[in-house]
């Protein structure tokens, strides 16, 4: 029944916000993640709900964005770049 499911936590979606660390070229740097948490039976999904803003800077890429824009001979490349997450895990 979707009554007992729900009270087991077997079929519900949460909303939460926590930390996470990303690693990119040898640097670290913390954000928060917001996602949605899904569960049906065995199976659990989880997804952003907004993205994850990462800059070149926070990892150093500066220098490396710039010699690539000027190789390419564009007029701008962007220096933030949004990560999303969309997982689903099973319990096979």
């Amino acid at each position: 029944e979707a009554s007992n499911a729900r009270r087991y936590g077997l079929c519900c979606r949460r909303r939460f916000g926590f930390p996470v660390n990303i690693s990119l070229h040898g640097k670290t740097v913390s954000k928060t993640a917001h996602v949605s948490v899904s569960a049906s039976g065995g199976d659990v999904r989880v997804t952003t709900t907004q993205p994850i803003v990462i800059t070149a800077q926070e990892f150093g890429l500066e220098a490396g964005v710039a010699a690539l824009q000027q190789i390419a001979g564009l007029n701008a490349i962007s220096r933030s770049i949004p990560v999303t997450v969309d997982l689903s895990l099973s319990a096979d």
